[in-house]
Order: C-alpha cells, then sequence, then structure tokens
C-alpha cells in the first residue's frame, strides 16, 4: 500500500459506515488530487531547463487549471449536500413545532406569562419535562426570553420535539451531516497542500478555483 493509499483510508475511517456513498469518493478523490498535484510540482521542480521565475509561473499555470476546477468541483459538492441537510432540519424543526397543534396566541401569551411567574428551578424543570402541546407550543413559538428560560433550555424544548416526530429521520440526517463535514475536510486539506505546492496562499487558491477566478485564468 502507497502512502498515498493508506492516508486515504486512514481518513475514510472518519466517514461513518452508513454514509452515502459519494462521500467516500469525494474524500479519495480530494486527497488524491493533492497527491497528483504533488507528484507534479516534484516533476516541475526537477525541470533543469526552467529557471527559478519559470518553475513559479508553471506551477501557477498547473494550479490554476483542471486542478483548481476538480477541486471545486469537489468543494462545492460537499457545500450542496451539507446546505440541503440543514435545509432539512430546518424544515423537520417547523413540521415538529406545527404538529404540536394550533392554540390562540392568547393562550400562549398566557402560557409564557404562568412560565416567568415560576422560579428559574421550576420553569426549567417544566419546561424540559411536560409532554404537553399547548406549553411547548406556547415556548417554541416565540423567543426563549418571553418564557423566561435561555438559549440553552430552548434548544434542548426544540431538540425533544424533534427528535419525538422525526426521531429516525434526524438522526439519518446527523449521520449524512457528519459525513459530508469529513469530505469538507479533506477537500479543505486538498487546497492547503495544493496551495503549499503551487507557493500560493489556500485563500489564493480556491478563488482560482470560482467561476470567475477560471475565466481570469482562461
Amino acid at each position: 500500500m502507497t502512502p498515498s493509499e493508506l492516508r486515504i483510508k486512514n481518513f475514510l475511517k472518519r466517514v461513518p459506515p452508513n454514509a452515502p456513498p459519494a462521500v467516500a469518493k469525494n474524500v479519495e478523490t480530494a486527497l488524491k488530487l493533492a497527491d497528483r498535484f504533488q507528484e507534479k510540482a516534484g516533476e516541475v521542480r526537477s525541470d533543469a531547463k526552467l529557471s527559478a521565475q519559470g518553475k513559479r509561473e508553471q506551477l501557477l499555470v498547473m494550479a490554476s487549471g483542471g486542478f483548481a476546477g476538480h477541486w471545486g468541483q469537489l468543494q462545492r459538492e460537499a457545500d450542496r449536500a451539507l446546505a440541503g441537510i440543514a435545509g432539512e432540519i430546518a424544515g423537520l424543526r417547523k413540521r415538529a413545532r406545527d404538529s404540536l397543534g394550533e392554540f390562540a396566541a392568547g393562550l400562549q401569551r398566557e402560557v409564557r406569562d404562568y412560565l416567568r411567574s415560576l422560579n428559574e428551578s421550576d420553569r426549567r424543570h417544566l419546561v424540559l419535562e411536560t409532554e404537553e402541546p399547548l406549553l411547548l407550543a406556547s415556548v417554541l413559538n416565540a423567543p426563549s426570553f418571553l418564557s423566561g428560560i435561555n438559549a440553552e433550555v430552548f434548544g434542548h424544548v426544540e431538540q425533544r420535539v424533534v427528535e419525538n416526530a422525526f426521531g429516525v429521520r434526524l438522526k439519518e440526517l446527523e449521520v449524512d451531516h457528519a459525513a459530508w463535514e469529513n469530505a469538507s475536510a479533506a477537500c479543505e486539506i486538498a487546497a492547503n497542500e495544493i496551495a503549499r505546492e503551487a507557493e500560493i496562499t489556500a485563500e489564493g487558491f480556491k478563488k482560482l478555483a470560482t467561476p470567475s477566478g477560471q475565466s481570469q485564468a482562461a
């Protein structure tokens, strides 16, 4: 097993086994891309016909070409997947709140007023333990301070409601999110390594991977 293959194998251990197959492909391709650029950069640096300036220019041409374009595709794939997961989770949160039922706004205000009248310990215990739809809806349909709780408690309440309504799907999305975060991390590693070999900054390489950067390089 080559060092490149060993690195990929070790990195893939971080990806959940039940992750989408596209994640492993993205990770493997990103790391191989960095390894291939390092190999090509070594060939440029060993070319006795090129001056130091010529070598730098050639490295930049290589980075600006297919390498930047291919890396950009991989990063955008990970970004789109993460955005899609975040959007679906946000949708589940709204659907979970809606599933609690419809209650008059005035009635919900009365519930929040009651919660604020309790001491902090009783209020926290009640909102974290209750299964009463009216109380849960009253808390989640208004900013946390109106119920006398902080953002952390509000988050716990919301998470419990979502898990009760869509627990299985939420766990699947959490696995997918963790997996694509690893793919994004692999892309970040690849960008840093290619940039180092090309003697430019990582941000400079990432700009080359954008559509505008590609057109300028052309």
